[in-house]
């Protein structure tokens, strides 16, 4: 199942998810979350970290949104982290943080969203973290019209 998480504040959004998630052994995927003031990665199953936000002079590519230059690599490295995830037995939900204007645009996780729409089964719970401005495009971009938006307190209760 496939749920889109309605996300207005996102600082508190992830915080409760890494609470939430701490307590639990079957929680995948990843949340992008501050450390030492730079965003960074951080994988649910293993609480494994990798450098998301990069400076302007990084050798490798980089993506551009708002005001923040973010490592492609760490795309490719949460991708992996998913699909390994997704591979578990152990594991039931799998969170995305986040679907946004970069997926809007065919980049950043678009690639990982595609791939978790053809997985979607009754056995593995998807929730992909959406701020709320952008729900509806999100929903017609994938057409998700039918997949049931959730709130935080669903999540965390």
């Amino acid at each position: 199942m496939i749920y889109l998480l309605n996300i207005s504040s996102t600082h508190n959004a992830k915080s409760a998810l890494v609470h939430w998630s701490k307590y639990r052994h079957d929680v995948g995927g990843f949340v992008c979350v501050k450390v030492l003031n730079k965003l960074t990665l951080r994988q649910f199953s293993t609480a494994t970290y990798t450098q998301f936000e990069v400076k302007e002079n990084y050798q490798s590519d980089t993506t551009e949104i708002n005001n923040f230059i973010l490592a492609k690599k760490a795309f490719d490295i949460s991708r992996n982290w998913m699909r390994s995830d997704m591979e578990s037995e152990k594991l039931k939900y799998f969170i995305l943080d986040e679907v946004g204007s970069l997926e809007i645009d065919n980049l950043g996780h678009d690639a990982l969203v595609r791939e978790i729409i053809k997985k979607d089964n009754a056995d593995q719970v998807f929730i992909l973290l959406v701020r709320q401005p952008l729900i509806e495009m999100v929903q017609e971009k994938y057409n998700f019209q039918n997949k049931k938006v959730i709130s935080l307190k669903q999540v965390t209760g």
